[in-house]
């Protein structure tokens, strides 16, 4: 129980860094950009983010969703406006986290997320 609290504190926070392309042929509307992540505990294993993509220095919403913690891994799938699954897929370890956003069912990267811990 004190090494979830201690988990839950850690992760709770704005994170920055960047989501990269990864493949253009599978997804070639996508950016390169820089992020902020910020993170909310709901309960249990239950995760909030809000994402911020920075835009001319200023942050610009992008979405929100539900992650689900399981060890050190938050994962959500979701369905996109053309009906497409993705998962997105990501290693919490200390003030840094790294995964990447996967369409289903072939499980094609299409991003890679890299960001860390605002102090």
């Amino acid at each position: 129980m004190i090494t979830t609290l201690l988990f839950a504190v850690a992760l709770a926070g704005d994170w920055t860094g960047t989501s990269l392309c990864t493949n253009l042929k599978v997804a070639p509307a996508c950016k390169d950009e820089v992020v902020i992540y910020h993170f909310t505990h709901k309960g249990g294993p239950t995760w909030h983010l809000a994402a911020d993509k920075i835009i001319a220095g200023k942050p610009e919403f992008m979405g929100e969703f539900d992650m689900t913690l399981e060890g050190s891994r938050l994962t959500y799938e979701m369905t996109n406006r053309r009906g497409e699954r993705a998962l997105w897929d990501f290693n919490v370890d200390g003030d840094r986290i790294q995964g990447v956003l996967k369409m289903l069912p072939a499980g094609d990267v299409v991003r890679k997320v890299d960001v860390t811990k605002k102090k």
